[in-house]
Formats: structure tokens, sequence, C-alpha cells
């Protein structure tokens, strides 16, 4: 909850899906044990780019994923709004060849780069409460 109230005093608002629990079976031992499973993060990231596409005060739009599943959300915002640029950050380690051509500009972040993007450490929230960052973070 650190790193949301974080996002939060920066201006972000989260938009949370869920995580529900599934059985599943070890591959090695077979055996059974609670596994969590995030669910519907992808369709609300989707339902806030047709959305964010369709306000007439938004310009462009900037998708940061590399998540397939959004490949027919950036498909319907392209047939909706063929003249609003539309582009994908990709996160390092993560592309997909077919949705990067489904847009007009396409970027891939380096490892390099997340160091620049950083919170100054600590965060001091509104109320004056401050968030460290975590030592395994540095």
């Amino acid at each position: 909850m650190r790193y949301i109230k974080a996002l939060e005093s920066s201006g972000v608002v989260p938009i949370f899906g869920q995580f529900k629990e599934k059985q599943v079976t070890c591959r090695v031992c077979n055996r059974d044990y609670q596994a969590y499973v995030e669910k519907e993060t992808d369709v609300n990231v989707a339902l806030c780019l047709v959305k964010l596409m369709a306000e007439p005060s938004v310009d462009a739009c900037l998708l940061v994923s590399g998540d397939s599943d959004l490949k027919p959300a950036v498909d319907y915002v392209r047939d909706l709004h063929p003249t609003k640029p539309l582009g994908i950050l990709f996160p390092f380690g993560r592309w997909h060849a077919e949705l990067s051509q489904k847009v007009r500009f396409r970027y891939q972040f380096t490892i390099e780069e997340y160091k620049t993007c950083v919170f100054p450490n600590p965060i001091v929230l509104s109320d004056g409460k401050k968030i460290h960052m975590p030592d395994e973070w540095k």
C-alpha cells in the first residue's frame, strides 16, 4: 500500500483489478497449492483507453504495456479515432510485434531508463507522512 500511496501523491489515480484464489498443481511434485491470479486489470486498462481516446480534450494517448490482450481495444480506438495518435511504451523485457504495428509510435524502455524514473526517497505526502523506498528496491 505504500507504493499506491506514493503513486496517488503524484496524481496517479489507481484502478484496481482483483486477485482470485486458484488451485494449482505443481508440475514437479504433483501437489496442489493455492495461488493467486490477477483478474480484470487488462479489461480496466482497455476501458480507460477507450474512454480517454473519446475525450475531445485528449490529443494523443500513450499506453504503457506489453499485454497482447489489449490488442482488441487498440484496434477499436484506432477505428473510432483514426486521427488521434496512439503509441505504446513497452516495459523492459516485453515486446509484442503485432501490437507494435497497430500504433503510430512505439518505444521499448531500457533497464537504464528505469533508474531515472524513481520517486524521491523519501516521498513526503500532503499530510507530512514520509514513505521510504524499501531497501530491496534500491
